[in-house]
């Protein structure tokens, strides 16, 4: 938990540094982002499954210390490697070029989510699209 709290901080000194065009070319990427953000779900997701990072690596058929590398983004992993980490973790790895209007659901909202998506036989990507375009005018 010690390394997602630190990973939580440097993005906050990230997002601070961003709002200071001087320092522009200090401000990691939007791949590295995604790579953090990425990086700081699977930490989140492994505390939450109480997985250690070896149980993960044993998981994945590799050692702690790939794992441990990753982690600490001592090393950027390949395609295979993330859906690999992402399915042992329960998710699914979705790749997008929508950027910020890609939305995750938060974890707790979720179960709201798949009762209305079985009320209505519909998946939840169907419910989802329905109910942000049917409210979406509200922001008129």
């Amino acid at each position: 938990m010690k390394k997602f709290d630190e990973l939580k901080k440097m993005k906050l000194k990230l997002e601070k540094l961003s709002e200071k065009p001087e320092l522009e070319e200090y401000v990691p990427s939007t791949e590295e982002d995604a790579l953090e953000e990425f990086i700081l779900e699977v930490i989140e997701r492994r505390a939450e499954l109480k997985i250690s990072q070896k149980e993960l690596a044993e998981m994945l058929g590799t050692t702690q210390s790939v794992i441990s590398r990753f982690e600490n983004m001592g090393r950027k992993p390949g395609y295979e490697f993330i859906r690999r980490v992402s399915e042992a973790l329960g998710g699914k790895l979705m790749i997008t070029l929508n950027g910020d209007y890609a939305v995750v659901v938060p974890e707790e909202l979720r179960p709201f989510v798949d009762k209305k998506a079985k009320e209505e036989n519909k998946t939840t990507k169907e419910v989802l699209r329905e109910f942000i375009s049917e409210h979406i005018f509200l922001l008129k």
